[in-house]
C-alpha cells in the first residue's frame, strides 16, 4: 500500500467507499461525491473529533491534556456552523 496506494484506493471506492475502522473508531469515505456530503451535512459527521478524545480517557485528565483540548477545540478545523463560519469570515 506505501508503495503504490492507489490500487487501495480503487479497491476502496468500488467495494467499500464508506469503510468503518475499529482500531481508529473512524469512518473512511473514499468517493468524492460521499465526502461532499459528509462534509455538509454537520448533524451526522462532526468535526468536534476532540470531545471524543476528552471522554475516551476514561480517567480525570492532567492540566497538560486539559490544555491542550482547550486549545485544540477552539481551531477551526474542529468547529462546526456557525462557529466555524464565524472563524473562517
Amino acid at each position: 500500500m506505501f508503495e503504490n496506494p492507489y490500487d487501495t484506493y480503487r479497491r476502496l471506492r468500488d467495494d467499500e467507499p464508506v469503510a468503518w475502522s475499529d482500531e481508529t473508531q473512524w469512518l473512511l469515505v473514499t468517493r468524492w461525491d460521499d465526502v461532499v456530503d459528509a462534509l455538509k451535512n454537520h448533524d451526522v459527521f462532526s468535526s468536534r473529533r476532540i470531545d471524543l478524545l476528552a471522554s475516551r480517557s476514561g480517567a480525570e485528565l492532567d492540566p497538560q491534556m486539559t490544555w491542550l483540548i482547550e486549545m485544540a477545540s477552539q481551531g477551526m478545523w474542529m468547529l462546526d456552523p456557525p462557529q466555524h463560519t464565524r472563524v473562517r469570515n
